[in-house]
């Protein structure tokens, strides 16, 4: 007789835990104490997405998505549970950006899409510098209008006027949405910051 008999341990669901050895049996030499969901015969290696579990004839391998999947409508992920396969409408392959859309097994970069959200960021930054700076630009106008000094010299206001005219001229520019191309702010406006 051995001194070990490996077993191979199912979990309640089934589900192949691990592998260990059965202890001899004090009272009959020879025999082995098998417990409850241990078997003798070793279970297949699972391949990718696969898992073992003990069926009533034997170990077999069944789909394993277990985990985070990603819905193919818009790519948000949902945590999956079950073993098995993956339920209709998802995949579990991550969806690589808001820019990519699911088509024939696989995800594919919308470029229309993807310019959309870039030119839509550009405006929104845009829109905001002009917002930052439109307060210079009021002073300025009610300065004059109070008859008093001025903070920004004439050069100075001449600037702010043209860099938020070319701010709101960049949308038509040919290198527009790259962030490269935004219009460069003149440097003394930093200090009103």
């Amino acid at each position: 007789m051995s001194d070990k008999l490996v077993i191979y341990h199912a979990g309640v669901t089934g589900e192949f835990i691990g592998s260990g050895y059965a202890d001899p049996d004090p009272m009959e030499p020879g025999n082995w104490l098998i417990p409850a969901r241990a078997y003798l015969e070793q279970p297949p290696e699972p391949g990718a997405n696969q898992s073992v579990i003990r069926a009533s004839t034997g170990w077999e391998l069944v789909a394993d998505f277990r985990g985070l999947i990603y819905s193919i409508e818009n790519g948000s992920a949902v945590q999956h549970e079950e073993l098995g396969e993956l339920p209709h409408g998802f995949t579990h392959h991550p969806c690589p950006s808001a820019d990519h859309i699911w088509t024939d097994g696989q995800w594919l970069l919308d470029e229309a899409a993807q310019v959309r959200r870039e030119q839509s960021s550009a405006r929104a930054w845009r829109d905001a510098e002009i917002d930052s700076i439109k307060w210079l630009r009021e002073r300025h106008r009610d300065e004059s209008d109070l008859n008093i000094n001025h903070t920004l010299t004439s050069d100075q206001f001449a600037e702010l006027l043209t860099y938020m005219q070319s701010l709101r001229d960049w949308p038509q520019a040919a290198e527009f949405p790259v962030e490269e191309s935004r219009p460069d702010a003149p440097a003394w406006i930093a200090e009103f910051s």
